[in-house]
């Protein structure tokens, strides 16, 4: 839970350092790239801030679970002293305390990882810069988007959007 914990909220190269990716094992544009760069690019997602926002709209009942939860984790940890699981011992760290926002992390960030949209997304934009200028091509390949879906895609790859 922890390390799923730091890695959906970018903050595995506090635990592990700042060292080479191994790029091939997670795609080519992370070659010649570090964990710290990694922890950058998933804390770009906004994958943290998007859990803690939607801790502020769940009912009151939903957030009671969460902090029961929390505590449950914490009372764990707290047992537990010196003897937690292995894991915390050869890295020699302590887990921070679990608050009700590293439920949702965890359950977005798995959403997120799940969800072919991103692909999908930064695919089209590059295709859409790819044939700028040529509309028939590109709705060609798109025949079933909406009439404005495609110039949202080209302004989003142009302006960053």
């Amino acid at each position: 839970m922890d390390m799923s914990r730091r890695f959906l909220s970018g903050r595995m190269a506090e635990v592990f350092g700042d060292f080479p990716l191994p790029w091939n094992e997670l795609a080519s544009p992370f070659r010649g790239r570090r964990s710290a760069d990694f922890d950058f690019f998933i804390r770009l997602t906004g994958i943290r801030p998007a859990a803690t926002a939607s801790l502020e709209l769940l009912s009151e009942d939903g957030r009671q679970r969460l902090e029961a939860y929390s505590q449950g984790v914490n009372r764990y940890i707290e047992n537990r002293g010196k003897r937690l699981p292995w894991e915390f011992r050869l890295l020699r760290y302590d887990p921070d305390p679990w608050r009700p926002e590293d439920s949702l992390t965890i359950g977005k960030g798995l959403a997120f990882l799940l969800s072919t949209a991103l692909y999908t997304r930064l695919n089209m934009i590059a295709i859409a810069l790819k044939l700028d200028g040529q509309a028939e091509k590109l709705r060609a390949l798109c025949p079933f988007s909406p009439e404005d879906g495609l110039a949202r895609v080209r302004r989003a790859g142009v302006e960053g959007g």
